[in-house]
């Protein structure tokens, strides 16, 4: 549940840009605050699950956490150069990242569904 609300409050974030247009302009947050809020919210959660995330094929949640990273990297660089192929590597790793970050949580949902045993949920059964 917290996973997929991260998921949706990024993707609504680069949806719609939020972080360079909405919130700085109209709210005047900063784009490095939202970035740390951001941050913040997903070191919460995994330190929160860290349990549960050992369990499962954790090194391609760390993948798309360190593409991520690289992506904001370069989009911090470019604010201070002007170099077209930062904006290449920045939306590349983000790619890169967002596409790590959903096999991560498709992973996770066939592991689940895999180790729930018939029992568990079988015919009669409360869901």
């Amino acid at each position: 549940m917290i996973g997929g609300t991260i998921t949706a409050a990024l993707m609504l974030d680069d949806l719609f840009m939020l972080h360079e247009y909405i919130y700085p302009d109209f709210l005047h947050i900063s784009q490095n605050i939202v970035f740390c809020i951001y941050a913040m919210v997903i070191l919460l959660y995994l330190v929160r699950f860290n349990a549960l995330i050992l369990k499962t094929d954790f090194p391609i949640l760390i993948l798309s956490l360190a593409f991520f990273t690289l992506s904001l990297a370069a989009d911090i660089l470019s604010e201070y150069h002007d170099l077209p192929w930062l904006v290449f590597f920045d939306d590349g790793a983000k790619f890169l990242g967002i596409v790590s970050w959903v096999g991560y949580f498709i992973n996770l949902c066939f592991q689940t569904l895999i180790f729930v045993s018939p029992q568990q949920y079988g015919p009669g059964k409360a869901r």
